[in-house]
């Protein structure tokens, strides 16, 4: 069952330095930056996200500063351990001058390099492309990689690259291109992963994300049942200057060659890749599954859509909701893509020119695109709830007096809406055990009391007495019975062969025959109940049988577990497995009943071939969290709960 998930989802802080609380804008922008820590803190999240631009001009100083004014304190608190803090890469998050360095160096020094940038101005995706390319193939040779870094160094003083880059044997743009965010996400965000999964039994798998430093990967939090997969839109936004500079030249307002720039590059790759293991692991049907972009993807580039258009359909084909930002929009209704992903575009939590600007200086849309928002995920439930929050009252950023507070205030619209996808609890709490990649760890997870019986403790329990239980309840579990009415709408049933002996419970509903395959909590070859099965079918008289429209086996998922574990091979347990597994024997035990009714001798029933022919035999598999208000568990004696 998935937990409750509190999303915080922050973007475009454009954190530059700790404002100076001593002039009035300082001390107006202090303000602000206090009030949106107290909101964060208020909303009381299970995740923060901060979908790109954390900081202004990327500096590693700028990341640390805006992480101890704003999410310090809430992070270190020890009841707040656990809140996942994520980072995705934004285009100032990118060292976006860097490329250029490169190409004025081999530029003018083509003859030295043996490279040919005549044709090339850094303009267009395909020129970077093609630039990337002709840098790569300098850095396969060691001479002339060590004489590019050399040189490289005296343009980035405060940037060491020197014997790190050194080593490394194929280079590429991206190696140096976020050097800073890395850098933080490495120490604040990865180790807070770390730390997580140390304390806890159900761990956050992130690979690709860590592999990458927090540039591009998948995120699955299994303890709450939440994929993030982050695509890395903004590798291609170079330029002349850096975002400091731009600013420090008033130059912010230019025309940047963004648009159409866009590449997901391999980050589309990785995603696609990762969430098709995951789908194989039956891990999606039951998680929502959130894309962030920090660009939109209308922005992408006709040529990198062409290459990869086929993986990201795969993407959007499995991702409910989809989280961009970039472009500082005030709130809006989220857009559905294919009638199938929701698509929320992001305000910005703090826009840059703020710094310097006094009241009368500002744009009233600035003020507007100001806000954040919180997603809502109830467990179970398809539904969900979209806050955002944005200032509210007049005169928000006027100068005040010296002595006095600012008094921000955000005020928050909720709305309802409902996944597109049902979001089935397939998976229990055998799956979280057998998906995971660490054996020690899963085993140990399956004996603790937060992995093995979570499933059943999800689910509401009483203490009934057993004679009760035995009459009108039939038992999943050892420790575990449904209400047998539970099982259909309608008030009447028909109960054939109830002996306790057997591994199944069939029921007549408007003339369909529902057979309820139970295991009594133990061990059992899914082959025995079949042959029970068929022997069954075979003594119900004809004239019974041909009232029947169709017959069905349904399954529990609990009981799955039961029928087809593996005992220790953590790789051939998984729901997805099992489910496989299922579908193979049921087509055997079609065969084998067509086969004994075909039968020539005459105990058999081959009279009743024809209709059951006719009529066909289906298979189906049902949660147990659909009959929560129906369940019981007890333990031998039936005295006392004991869970």
């Amino acid at each position: 069952m998935r937990k409750e998930v509190r999303l915080l989802n922050l973007s475009d802080i454009h954190f530059t330095e700790l404002p100076n609380e001593n002039t009035p804008i300082g001390k107006r922008n202090l303000d602000y930056l206090k009030k949106i820590k107290s909101e964060i803190k208020k909303q009381k999240p299970t995740h923060i996200i901060v979908n790109g631009d954390m900081v202004f001009s990327a500096k590693y100083n700028q990341y640390i500063s805006c992480y101890e004014t704003i999410f310090k304190d809430l992070l270190i608190e020890d009841e707040n351990k656990d809140i996942r803090f994520i980072l995705t890469p934004g285009n100032h998050s990118c060292q976006r001058n860097i490329p250029k360095i490169f190409f004025n160096i081999l530029y003018e020094n083509e003859a030295d390099y043996k490279v040919d940038l005549s044709k090339i101005d850094l303009e267009t995706y395909e020129d970077r492309l093609e630039f990337e390319n002709k840098l790569k193939n300098v850095f396969k040779k060691e001479s002339l990689k060590n004489k590019l870094l050399t040189e490289f160094a005296k343009h980035e003083e405060n940037l060491d690259y020197g014997e790190e880059l050194r080593k490394i044997d194929s280079f590429t743009i991206f190696d140096y291109l976020f050097t800073n965010y890395q850098k933080f996400v490495n120490e604040f965000v990865i180790t807070r992963i770390e730390d997580i999964n140390m304390r806890c039994n159900n761990p956050i798998e992130y690979n690709t994300y860590k592999d990458s430093k927090g540039t591009k990967g998948v995120i699955y939090d299994s303890e709450y049942n939440i994929v993030f997969s982050i695509l890395n839109g903004v590798n291609y936004f170079w330029g002349e200057e850096t975002y400091e500079d731009l600013y420090e030249n008033k130059h912010m307002n230019k025309l940047f060659q963004e648009y159409g720039n866009l590449s997901f590059g391999d980050s589309v790759d990785i995603v696609y890749s990762e969430l098709r293991q995951l789908y194989k692991r039956n891990i999606l049907g039951h998680s929502i599954v959130c894309l962030l972009s920090h660009v939109p993807l209308s922005w992408i580039s006709y040529a990198s859509q062409f290459e990869s258009r086929s993986n990201l359909s795969y993407i959007f084909r499995l991702t409910d909701i989809a989280l961009y930002a970039h472009i500082h929009v005030e709130h809006f209704e989220p857009t559905v893509f294919r009638n199938r992903t929701y698509v929320f575009e992001s305000a910005q939590l703090f826009e840059y020119s703020l710094q310097d600007k006094k009241d009368d200086q500002i744009d009233d849309k600035i003020i507007k695109s100001l806000g954040f928002s919180l997603f809502n995920f109830f467990g179970d439930d398809i539904n969900f709830q979209y806050t955002y929050f944005k200032l509210v009252g007049e005169d928000k950023f006027k100068l005040l007096e010296d002595e006095e507070d600012y008094k921000f205030t955000f005020e928050g619209t909720r709305k309802d809406y409902q996944l597109k996808t049902t979001k089935q609890n397939l998976i229990n709490c055998y799956d979280c055990v057998f998906s995971l990649t660490n054996k020690i760890i899963a085993k140990n997870f399956l004996k603790s009391k937060c992995g093995y019986l979570r499933y059943i403790n999800g689910i509401r329990a009483n203490v009934i007495q057993k004679e009760y239980l035995n009459k009108f309840y039939f038992q999943i579990s050892d420790k575990v019975y449904i209400y047998i009415n539970s099982l259909i709408e309608e008030e009447e049933y028909v109960t054939h062969f109830p002996q306790e002996n057997l591994n199944f419970l069939p029921l007549i509903v408007n003339n369909v025959l529902i057979i309820f395959i139970k295991t009594h909590g133990k061990k059992i070859s899914i082959n025995i109940v079949l042959n029970e099965i068929i022997e069954f079918i075979c003594s119900i008289p004809k004239k019974k049988i041909e009232s029947f429209e169709y017959i069905n086996l349904t399954f529990f998922d609990y009981s799955l577990y039961y029928l087809f574990n593996r005992g220790t091979s953590i790789y051939k347990n998984s729901f997805q497995v099992w489910t496989d597994n299922l579908e193979l024997y049921v087509m055997k035990f079609k065969s084998k009943l067509f086969k004994k009714l075909n039968s020539k001798n005459k105990n058999d029933c081959s009279n009743k071939l024809s209709h059951l022919s006719d009529i066909g035999i289906d298979f189906a598999i049902k949660t147990l969290s659909e009959y929560e208000s129906s369940i019981y568990k007890t333990d031998i004696n039936s005295k006392i709960n004991v869970y």
